[in-house]
């Protein structure tokens, strides 16, 4: 049989399978093995260390994004504040002085905090 990565092509259409959501009958079903089979190759060492790696590469990925996501809105946040004609400024550094006394990390409200939502002063 072909192999890649010490793994066979099918193991490596059932990591992908598994990345995608698809229960342990639909990826039996679609790469026409038996779930027993599919069961063995998630024990199998190098089978789990694929698929550990591909997750962690998602996550990567993810975690980026998010970052350049959350970039974008420190910037949002930080023209806004510093538009002295903002009405939305005083809310905005409250939520965060707020957050930061609460909360360690201070993003948790920051990141859902509308610069659209009317205040009582505007």
């Amino acid at each position: 049989m072909a192999k890649k990565n010490s793994l066979e092509i099918k193991q490596e259409k059932a990591l992908m399978l598994i990345i995608q959501g698809k229960t342990n009958t639909e990826i039996a079903e679609i790469l026409e093995i038996d779930r027993v089979t599919l069961w063995r190759w998630k024990k199998e060492r190098s089978f789990q260390e694929e698929l550990n790696r591909i997750k962690n590469g998602i996550n990567r990925a993810i975690w980026f994004k998010q970052r350049i996501l959350l970039d974008k809105c420190q910037e949002i946040i930080t023209e806004e504040l510093n538009n002295k004609d903002s009405k939305k400024r005083v809310n905005i550094a409250l939520t965060i002085y707020k957050n930061f006394k609460n909360d360690d990390t201070g993003y948790r409200e920051i990141i859902n905090l509308s610069l659209d939502e009317d205040y009582p002063w505007d």
